[in-house]
């Protein structure tokens, strides 16, 4: 599980939310069908080698996921501290991206599109591990992207 913190917001979403929803709900559903493995040597070695997959598609979403937050208008009024939007993806095994939906909306459609359009932007990305695929593809959900608030109380510099 991934969590991002930024203090900032993202840009306006573009249409397509209906297709989104539709692809989400077979992802999700394809998602729950990978049992978790025993934690045998075998189980260790993947997670290793996953580890360094993962991290390369962190790095390049987490830049443009950023950048898009910066690009909010400064009249975007937030009332809450803290706003999580988590994603689903697939990856076919050259590392596109054949799969994106949004599993839990923040509530902000702006910061919800920045989690999107990050991962568009930062397709395709590199060819996941061997041992990551299943039937050619790979399925990473609950992919978390907070936005807290500066001085909120979830804020942890606010302690």
């Amino acid at each position: 599980m991934w969590v991002w913190v930024a203090m900032a917001w993202a840009a306006e979403p573009a249409g397509g939310e209906r297709a989104l929803v539709r692809m989400c709900a077979r992802e999700l559903r394809a998602a729950a069908d990978v049992a978790e493995p025993a934690e045998t040597p075998a189980s260790v070695r993947l997670r290793v080698a996953g580890a360094g997959f993962l991290n390369a598609v962190r790095v390049r979403v987490d830049a443009r996921w950023k950048a898009n937050l910066a690009a909010v208008s400064p009249s975007l009024r937030l009332s809450r501290p803290r706003y999580d939007t988590i994603v689903a993806i697939t990856l076919d095994f050259q590392g596109h991206l054949t799969g994106l939906c949004v599993a839990v909306a923040s509530g902000v459609p702006v910061l919800d599109r920045a989690v999107t359009q990050a991962f568009e932007e930062a397709a395709p990305f590199p060819a996941p591990p061997a041992e990551l695929l299943r039937e050619g593809t790979l399925h990473l959900r609950d992919l978390h992207f907070t936005v807290t608030l500066p001085g909120s109380a979830s804020d942890p510099r606010a302690r």
